[in-house]
């Protein structure tokens, strides 16, 4: 990621961590995991990866339906929105929506 992150025209998506392969074990319990513990695994890759391509250059994003087998849609939001939630309300609209506006020429 780091020598991704000098590379001036590229973007990174934040996502996807609900997928099995990622490794984090939610899928395997028998109760699942609330926004917050998500959260909280999720938080140090996110952060180093604002820390690295800066808020500027990242998305916020869910890997829908495929995050499915560790929450809820709505879970991961919250999640991903709990990762940030200490950012100025201008970073978090960029990381969530004016970037991809901005990116996919919305």
């Amino acid at each position: 990621m780091a020598r991704l992150a000098k590379v001036p025209n590229v973007m990174v998506k934040l996502g996807g961590f609900g997928m099995r392969w990622v490794g984090f074990g939610f899928d395997e319990r028998p109760t699942p995991a609330s926004s917050e513990e998500l959260a909280d695994a999720w938080r140090p890759y996110i952060s180093h990866c604002l820390t690295l391509f800066g808020v500027d250059r990242c998305i916020m994003e869910s890997n829908f339906p495929m995050d499915r087998i560790t929450c809820s849609y709505t879970v991961c939001w919250n999640a991903l929105k709990k990762c940030v939630r200490n950012y100025s309300l201008e970073d978090r609209q960029k990381l969530f929506e004016l970037n991809a506006r901005r990116v996919y020429q919305l």
